[in-house]
């Protein structure tokens, strides 16, 4: 018997290191994903240390959607990168989120 593996041809991946927006520090955990249904559609999926999220009143994203990734830096900052598609046209951002939470915090593991 012969078995044939197709090989393909794909650029080398493009890879930096990710840094905190606010401190530079170089310690990034991700803290969460999530997929929410823009233009005022309700509807999300979540995924967290608690587990995965579902918001039953999810409609279908016709005009667009946006993945977010929260990250976490090794003093506490939080900050998304967030990919937004909205009609056919998809856009990378990084946002800020007003608050940090302190490493020693108790109330996370």
């Amino acid at each position: 018997m012969h078995i044939t593996v197709a090989t393909i041809a794909a650029p080398s991946p493009r890879r930096g290191r990710l840094l905190c927006p606010i401190c530079q520090d170089r310690c990034i955990t991700p803290d969460s994903v999530a997929c929410t249904s823009l233009l005022g559609q309700p509807g999300e999926a979540r995924i967290d240390r608690d587990g995965l999220h579902l918001d039953p009143s999810a409609t279908p994203a016709e005009g667009g959607s946006a993945i977010t990734i929260t990250c976490r830096c090794g003093q506490g900052h939080l900050f998304c990168l967030r990919l937004r598609t909205i009609y056919d046209t998809t856009t990378a951002e990084t946002v800020t989120l007003p608050f940090a939470i302190s490493v020693q915090d108790p109330g996370r593991n």
